[in-house]
Formats: structure tokens, sequence, C-alpha cells
């Protein structure tokens, strides 16, 4: 990007991934970022504990679930929103306390003890949340802080 203008459209996933593309470009003569989530998520958040005890509960006492056909009916009855359970159902997948087989969510009564919060879907929810944060709620002083500090870092260590 040497010297070029270089448009930065749609909000990175998380801050490492943008600040990783910085560093492997060469300074630009100028930057301009149109950014806005990659996907609607309405009021993305991570939910809390409490939520996730709840669904846990919900699932052990019902074993089985058609999947995907009943995530409206789950979501209802734990009154979260069916992207907020999927993005939750997906914490459990990765962590071995359901299985998803023929069309049937599956609740595994002997799951290996895990932290949600150090698995994948989970680590990749707060990434994004964190990038949306700072790309795109951010007042623009600090935005262009962080962005100058990214592209000076980078410059100083001559890529």
């Amino acid at each position: 990007f040497a010297g070029q203008n270089v448009t930065i459209v749609d909000c990175p996933p998380s801050l490492g991934e943008l600040a990783a593309d910085m560093m492997s470009s060469q300074q630009p003569a100028k930057l301009r970022l149109l950014l806005w989530p990659q996907q609607s998520h309405g009021r993305a958040e991570v939910p809390d504990r409490q939520h996730f005890a709840a669904l846990y509960r919900l699932l052990k006492n019902h074993r089985q679930i058609t999947w995907p056909a009943g995530i409206k009916q789950l979501a209802a009855e734990l009154t979260i929103a069916p992207a907020t359970l999927k993005f939750m159902i997906q914490v459990f997948y990765d962590g071995g306390f359901v299985t998803i087989k023929d069309g049937l969510l599956s609740f595994n009564p002997s799951p290996d003890k895990v932290a949600l919060s150090s698995l994948p879907t989970y680590q990749r929810r707060l990434a994004r949340l964190q990038a949306e944060k700072l790309l795109l709620k951010s007042d623009q002083r600090r935005l262009t802080n962080w962005v100058y500090e990214q592209l000076t870092n980078t410059w100083i260590k001559g890529v």
C-alpha cells in the first residue's frame, strides 16, 4: 500500500486482525475507514453466567431438541433472542456440553469441565465486540490515536 490511497471496508472480526493487516503493508498516502458491522446482531453482547446456567438446566431437562427448528421455542422459554441462543449453543457445542446430529440437539450428561470463556466461539465474540466498540462506537480522537499507533509501530519496525 506504499503511497497509495487505502480504504478499509467492514469492521474486522478483531483488532488484532486489523493491526496485522496494517503491519503487513507500507505507509499509505491516505487511509480511510468505512466501517460497519459484518453482520447485524442487534444488540450483540456476551450472555452472562446466569443465561448460560439457565440454558444448561433447560437442556439437561429436555435432553434432546429438534435443531434448528426448536430454536424459537427454546429462545422464548429462556426469554433471549434466537441469535443469542445460537451463540450460546455454539459455545456449548465447542465445550462438549451438547452434540448436534441428524437434526437433534442432544445434551451431554457428562461433559468435561471447561471454562466457557476459554472456548473459541466465546473468544471470537469477545474479539468482535472489542473491535466494534473501538472502531464503530469510539470518538474520532480515540480511533485516530489507535490507527496512528498501529501505523507508527509498523513504520518504526521498518515493514
